[in-house]
């Protein structure tokens, strides 16, 4: 399989396994506004270790497409001669 899309699958696992726990656990316990608002905001510092770990360079991780990377570097090459 392809790693952008193993990645990817990793990534919306993620959310999937951490969003059902959230939300189970503000349904069973009385969680206060605020404190389920910082629990979404780990939830999504957490996926930054998700994104490193599943793709196996950076630029893959940060949804940019490698072909795309040249193509603007030669365009800002040439702006600059």
């Amino acid at each position: 399989m392809h790693p952008m899309a193993v990645g990817t699958i990793n990534l919306i696992l993620y959310f999937a396994a951490v969003v059902i726990v959230a939300f189970s656990a503000r349904l069973a316990f009385p969680i206060p506004d605020e404190v389920f608002r910082k629990i979404l905001h780990f939830i999504l510092l957490g996926s930054f270790y998700v994104l490193v770990v599943s793709y196996p360079v950076w630029w893959q991780a940060a949804l940019v497409r490698r072909q795309n990377r040249r193509r603007a570097g030669a365009r800002i090459r040439e702006a600059n001669v």
